[in-house]
């Protein structure tokens, strides 16, 4: 009977919002996609705009832009890093057009998992769960223009 009276006197306070019974929050850590640009001979294209599409179930969330690197030793380097997996985005893939002249080059990147290697913990924070997902690595591309 004791048990049942405090079950309910609990179940009462947090549907009247005193103890927050449920909390569980979700904290990402980092997510990034590396790529490169070249030719069809493997040639890096310097200054090359490159367009990342974040996606969920239902479509495109966001897009971010970066340019490819000019100069060191490989260039045509590009890096997407801390990717927001805002309102359920799960994957991506990226995109890529670069005037020749006359002539655009294009290239379009395969849909990949940015949730690849992922693993949770819950940790109990203040009083909360806070469930921690971290990712082993990062996605690596080599988009070709043609």
């Amino acid at each position: 009977m004791a048990l049942a009276l405090l079950a309910l006197v609990l179940l009462a306070m947090a549907v009247s919002g005193c103890v927050d019974l449920f909390t569980n929050k979700e904290v990402v850590s980092e997510v990034s996609w590396h790529g490169r640009v070249t030719d069809a001979q493997g040639n890096g294209i310097a200054n090359a705009t490159v367009t990342l599409h974040v996606l969920n179930d239902k479509g495109e969330v966001y897009q971010r832009q970066a340019h490819s690197t000019s100069s060191g030793p490989m260039p045509g380097l590009y890096s997407f890093e801390y990717i927001d997996l805002r309102d359920g985005a799960d994957r991506a893939y990226t995109t890529c057009s670069v005037a020749a002249g006359n002539v655009t080059l294009s290239a379009i990147g395969q849909v990949r998992s940015l949730l690849d290697g992922a693993q949770s913990s819950t940790l109990g924070v203040d009083g909360e769960n806070v469930t921690v997902i971290s990712y082993e690595g990062t996605v690596d591309e080599r988009l070709v223009l043609s």
